[in-house]
């Protein structure tokens, strides 16, 4: 089947200027909006009002190609038959045509009757560039109780202007939280804008898994957690929690990301100095199990 005839149109959207990251193309949390909107989207009922962004507990996406400012932006749904993903929702997002990131939604809380039975089915075997694969052999760590320490970020209250119409905490605001977690993990280690204006070298992310946990209450102050779980030649994983200060799991996250030079817009050798902080961190935490 030809990728850009599976599913049903499911979200439309645009890359705006502003939603484009320090890397110069649309980030990962407008990517997550984009596909929270689809399955919200695909998941109203009869009287075509939407559930709620926490209806899709897990959502496991892949990374592709690059979106780039004003890029038009289409995304197909389908209900996967077959695999380990049976009966799971993928969504497919193209940019201009060409496909730039999937999504397969797991966990699903939605009531029958809802428009997401309306779906065309679609095989695994037709979307592997949909099925995990640097994340395959990475299941979320376990995690020891939460005691804030020098290494806890801090990230603030949850807004009210956060909130979804349901009162939950959005998809991309989830997102956002995720992305300063990693930008202090990695920023720390070596990755600073300074490096990478000097270097040309810097990170994106190839795969993106979240698991949501408790939603937390507007006003509840939330904290982030990280932890390196691999290094590879060209990638590395990453994985976060934010937690409330009692210690319930809001959300968790797992991230493979890439080492890119930025000119090139080609995936390079993760530079030395990080392997050697990552490697070290995990082999230190390893000695400790």
């Amino acid at each position: 089947m030809e990728t850009t005839r599976i599913g049903a149109p499911s979200f439309h959207a645009r890359a705006e200027s502003w939603e484009c990251d320090f890397n110069d193309h649309w980030s990962t949390r407008f990517h997550v909006r984009a596909f929270q909107l689809a399955a919200e989207s695909v998941f109203a009922g009869p009287d075509g009002i939407s559930p709620g962004g926490w209806r899709v507990r897990a959502r496991h996406m892949r990374f592709h190609r690059e979106v780039f400012a004003s890029q038009a932006v289409t995304v197909r749904g389908a209900r996967v038959r077959g695999g380990a993903m049976d009966g799971a929702i993928a969504h497919l997002l193209f940019r201009e045509g060409e496909l730039s990131a999937t999504a397969i939604n797991t966990g699903i809380d939605a009531d029958p009757g809802t428009s997401a039975a309306d779906l065309p089915d679609v095989a695994a075997d037709a979307i592997p560039m949909a099925m995990p694969r640097g994340l395959a052999a990475h299941d979320g760590p376990a995690w020891p109780s939460f005691t804030r320490t020098d290494g806890t970020v801090m990230l603030g209250p949850v807004r009210s202007s956060e909130l979804d119409h349901t009162g939950a905490l959005t998809a991309e605001e989830i997102t956002r939280r995720f992305a300063i977690a990693s930008h202090d993990l990695l920023n720390s280690r070596g990755v600073t804008p300074g490096y990478s204006k000097r270097s040309r070298v810097n990170r994106m992310a190839v795969e993106f898994r979240v698991t949501l946990g408790t939603m937390p209450p507007v006003g509840t102050v939330l904290y982030g957690e990280s932890r390196v779980l691999g290094v590879g030649g060209r990638t590395f994983t990453i994985a976060h929690r934010i937690v409330t200060r009692s210690g319930e799991t809001v959300a968790s996250n797992e991230q493979c990301l890439v080492a890119v030079n930025l000119d090139t817009r080609r995936a390079v050798e993760v530079p030395d100095f990080l392997r050697e902080a990552l490697s070290q961190e995990l082999s230190e935490r390893n000695q400790k199990r």
